[in-house]
């Protein structure tokens, strides 16, 4: 297929792209073109961690929405469309599949339309993995009243690496804070915190019913965050366009935060969802929350969930100040909610203030690797 076929196709196949002289610093600003047309890069990791020469996975997205998975390797950029450790995308996108999020070789998210269900895509063991989560989270919730169930699974196939889930209602809390008026839609910023602060406050009293459902999900220590923030830093150090200068920084600020929370001592876990962040997060009216993306569940710190979500909400803030009113409307209900609900997040303060840093920092490394939308009035 030629170039001009890519622009035009519903199921480009792959397509290498001379990329000679082009880093990843300037494809992050400047989009990738492909076909007459100019790709946003969203999303990038390293293809191996401890490989720099095996270059970056990217996730582009065409200026109408399409989005498309990659790689940049070298000199050459390849776009993968025929991906062949997820080879049911190519038939679902000549049905009329669109892909809302493609890691080459990993995973990739499809919608049937507009309102239809969703479809994951993953290896076979991710799939099983995942589903064998799923079971174990929807066990623990239904003894947790209050606390919103994920969307449902309506369809698994383990064997082909496919999960369709039924659609959500609702926004993204992102879009509530930062699109508003929220008013319009009945949905205040202030109700849906106290919402969210009630949820967690509930979620920290989730006990297992059997020992099974407590061996079901891992455990994910303080160690294990530490070790998270020291992978990410060390990626963005080493493989992002961030420079010797702030590298240095971000490596010095990471090794006090690691430090701290190796040092720190353990307490009794609770259910944690792990990935908490303003776009896992939908907020409807008539129906009120749900929560997406369980897949990386775990018995974890109590103050994890929230230090996670508060560091994405003052992300929020920074990346759109417009949004700050509302955002912080939200999270002091929020705190107070979860106060109210004796979380023990409410008892530990200077813990929830060593996570919440910590998942800054690590999301600041993960950011390296993304899109970063140019200052106003800049060109």
């Amino acid at each position: 297929m030629t170039a001009d076929g890519l622009a035009r196709s519903a199921t480009p196949a792959s397509l290498a792209i001379p990329a000679t002289g082009v880093g990843l610093a300037r494809l992050l600003a400047d989009g990738v073109p492909v076909a007459g047309d100019r790709c946003a890069v969203r999303r990038a990791w390293p293809a191996d961690l401890a490989d720099p020469a095996r270059g970056y996975v990217l996730e582009l997205q065409a200026s109408d929405g399409r989005v498309l998975g990659a790689r940049l390797c070298g000199n050459e950029l390849e776009i993968v469309a025929d991906d062949p450790v997820l080879p049911e995308i190519t038939g679902l996108v000549a049905d009329g599949w669109r892909v809302l999020a493609h890691r080459a070789g990993k995973r990739a998210v499809l919608r049937r339309d507009e309102r239809g269900s969703f479809r994951k895509l993953a290896t076979p063991k991710a799939t099983r993995r995942a589903v064998a989560r799923a079971d174990a989270v929807e066990r623990l919730l239904e003894r947790a009243p209050g606390v919103p169930r994920p969307p449902a699974r309506t369809a698994v196939d383990p064997d082909a690496g496919s999960i369709d889930l039924a659609p959500a209602p609702g926004r993204s809390l992102r879009s509530v804070l930062a699109d508003g008026p929220a008013e319009a839609d009945g949905v205040l910023p202030a109700e849906v915190g106290r919402r969210l602060g009630e949820t967690l406050a509930a979620l920290a009293t989730v006990e297992p019913a059997r020992s099974a459902d407590l061996d079901a999900l891992p455990r994910h220590t303080l160690a294990d965050e530490a070790a998270t923030l020291d992978r990410w830093v060390g990626a963005a150090c080493a493989l992002a366009p961030v420079g010797r200068p702030a590298a240095e920084r971000l490596r010095a600020e990471a090794d006090d935060l690691i430090g701290a929370l190796r040092r720190a001592p353990e307490t009794p876990s609770v259910l944690g969802h792990r990935d908490l962040h303003d776009g896992q997060i939908l907020v409807s009216a008539d129906t009120g929350l749900t929560i997406l993306d369980w897949d990386t569940a775990a018995w974890t710190d109590p103050c994890l969930d929230l230090a996670n979500l508060l560091a994405h909400l003052d992300l929020l803030v920074t990346l759109t100040p417009s949004a700050a009113a509302a955002t912080r409307a939200a999270t002091s209900a929020m705190v107070a909610a979860v106060a109210a609900g004796g979380h023990p997040a409410a008892s530990h303060p200077d813990r929830l203030d060593l996570l919440r840093r910590g998942a800054a920092l690590r999301i600041h490394a993960v950011h390296a690797f993304r899109r970063r939308p140019r200052a106003p009035g800049t060109t």
